[in-house]
């Protein structure tokens, strides 16, 4: 399991000011192997593997016969074949998925997570602290395989967060070097409740609550990780079908809440008397949730209704989607 620190009450200005690191021991990495590997995976994901030269990273919705996501991995495409970082939890699920069509294929799925520790550094000084450790300058969208001291480690990029992400894969015996040469560089570790906070300030989407069974891509405003011009995958006319036809029914939005007040997960938000869309995750002042389409719309307000009570909030942009074409919304057909 991950080492997370306490929180303290610098915590969120240093992570927004500066930026930090996260320990994710707890995901999981999965490795496909064999001439099949590339090919048989782009049946089962919205990207399109095949595009993806050796040392080329990428994140992609891992989909279900529905076209909702069974999880969001990071991709590294590696000389012997994939590398894929799963949320905690879902590691099983995206190998059950996947071994349940490995027939007559040459392809061997592999869990080596017991083997690995992970890092993930991110914020404003995130990049130039990574390239210092490394000692060379990181390129766009690529994987960087090298030494730190005596570990070798992988640093990919990851999803951004106040700037910057980077995934730090390095064996678990070396895994305390790097948590102390991110330290020396300037990234100090954040705790979780930290980090979650930010991560819904940023607006990105989370496992078990914007990111399960019952979400489509579309929803979660991942637009840009879903290829309308791959060709057939697990899912895919679903997919295809919702974007064609403006059939998607809501998407997530920010919630902006008044004096730090914490929304109770699964709240209600009704507007006119009538239910819009409920709360998937909160911290203090900031929220997500899923919003009918016809109301996904930044400033409006909306009353969110609890057992606890009533109070009032303000549907928000995040700058996770912000960055994305059309706000994540709508199909790049690309």
């Amino acid at each position: 399991m991950p080492t997370q620190p306490s929180p303290t009450v610098d915590d969120l200005e240093r992570a927004r000011t500066h930026g930090g690191f996260v320990d994710r021991s707890d995901w999981s990495l999965l490795e496909l192997a064999g001439k099949d590997a590339v090919e048989f995976t782009n049946n089962y994901v919205t990207q399109n593997l095949k595009d993806l030269s050796v040392g080329g990273v990428l994140s992609t919705p891992v989909t279900s016969w529905k076209g909702t996501m069974v999880d969001v991995v990071d991709v590294l495409r590696t000389e012997y074949g994939l590398q894929l970082l799963a949320h905690p939890g879902a590691g099983a699920a995206v190998t059950s998925a996947l071994k349940t069509f490995m027939v007559n294929v040459d392809v061997q799925l592999t869990d080596v997570s017991a083997d690995w520790g992970l890092f993930y550094a991110f914020g404003p000084e995130a990049k130039g602290a990574i390239e210092a450790i490394a000692g060379t300058t990181l390129e766009g969208d690529r994987l960087w395989v090298g030494t730190v001291g005596d570990a070798r480690v992988r640093i990919a990029p990851a999803w951004p967060a106040l700037g910057a992400g980077y995934h730090l894969l390095v064996a678990r015996s070396d895994a305390s070097d790097i948590r102390e040469a991110l330290d020396r560089h300037g990234l100090r570790p954040i705790a979780a409740e930290t980090w979650d906070r930010l991560r819904i300030s940023e607006g990105i989407p989370g496992f078990g609550h914007e990111i399960g069974p019952d979400v489509n891509p579309w929803e979660a405003r991942l637009a840009d990780w879903v290829s309308m011009s791959k060709g057939c995958y697990l899912g895919q006319e679903v997919i295809a079908r919702l974007a064609n036809y403006d059939k998607v029914q809501r998407f997530l939005m920010g919630l902006d809440v008044p004096d730090d007040h914490l929304l109770p997960e699964k709240a209600v938000l009704t507007i006119d008397a009538q239910s819009v869309g409920t709360v998937t995750s909160s911290a203090p002042g900031v929220a997500l949730g899923f919003v009918k389409a016809a109301h996904a719309v930044a400033g409006r307000r909306v009353v969110v209704t609890s057992p606890e009570g009533t109070v009032e909030a303000t549907l928000a942009d995040r700058p996770f989607w912000q960055r994305m074409a059309n706000g994540g919304i709508g199909a790049r057909h690309g």
